[in-house]
């Protein structure tokens, strides 16, 4: 289960990146290239500065107008849509870009990412997976905070520590706990 929620860590990564003012690819969002905003930083130009400081990028590039993020296989693309084509739309790759809610992950059943979209209030998308059906919820995250803001203290939530997924560099919930058990693989925490 943990080695399928590693590979799911790291399909969401792959695809999605933060953007911040001056390159760098963000805290955690490192996915597809995450370098600053896009090519040759002509989108980082093109934005307000007022919407910089939130900017998600697909890959390389910014999503402009009503284009989504859609995530197929592990390639991010800007397009109208993303349902006809097997993919997923990424809207976010931490809660900065979703004005401090949660960037929920939601995955289906044998852990296929279905989503990562912004949430409308801190307590939506409770950190868990179901290891019999191989589904459930996780968020994007830059620290443990991230992880636990606007959950009730108990029952302890599943997933509380923001953990780096070694492939990837994207930052996710998991439980610093399970490391060093046999099958765990593929994350570090602090």
């Amino acid at each position: 289960m943990i080695r399928k929620l590693a590979l799911v860590a790291a399909l969401v990564a792959l695809g999605c990146g933060s953007s911040s003012p001056g390159g760098g690819g963000g805290s955690g969002g490192t996915g597809g290239g995450g370098s600053g905003g896009g090519a040759g930083g002509a989108a980082d130009l093109a934005l307000p500065p007022a919407d910089l400081a939130n900017a998600f990028s697909c890959g390389n590039t910014i999503c402009s107008g009503s284009d989504k993020c859609c995530i197929v296989g592990m390639t991010p693309t800007c397009a109208a849509s993303c349902n006809s084509d097997m993919g997923f739309e990424a809207q976010c790759a931490s809660p900065k870009n979703c004005g401090g809610n949660p960037c929920c992950i939601t995955i289906g059943a044998g852990f296929t990412v279905q989503s990562v979209m912004c949430t409308t209030s801190a307590s939506a998308c409770p950190p868990m997976v179901n290891a019999s059906t191989q589904s459930g919820m996780d968020r994007a995250c830059t620290v443990d905070a991230d992880c636990t803001a606007g959950l009730p203290a108990m029952p302890a939530p599943q997933l509380p520590d923001c953990c780096t997924n070694t492939q990837t560099a994207q930052k996710v919930c998991f439980n610093k706990s399970l490391i060093g058990l046999p099958g765990v693989m593929g994350f570090t925490c602090p």
